[in-house]
């Protein structure tokens, strides 16, 4: 079950012809799962998108902490 989903610093960058887009932003996303709360605290959220008959599509998007997470 979702229980908060945060972004933040969200950047969204459009191609010339306006028919794709990447973005970037800082993301929490917690759900339930058996009673536990699981997901992901400021992590980045990066991705591509494509609009196909007028329709935006995720074509690929990552996930990934900051590096001075883990120093």
């Amino acid at each position: 079950k979702a229980v908060e989903c945060n972004i933040r610093h969200l950047r969204i960058q459009f191609n010339r012809d306006g028919d794709a887009a990447w973005y970037s932003c800082y993301l929490d996303d917690i759900s339930t799962w058996d009673g536990q709360l699981v997901g992901w605290r400021n992590v980045r959220w990066t991705g591509v998108l494509e609009k196909i008959d007028g329709k935006w599509l995720i074509m690929q998007m990552h996930f990934s902490y900051p590096m001075e997470r883990f120093l």
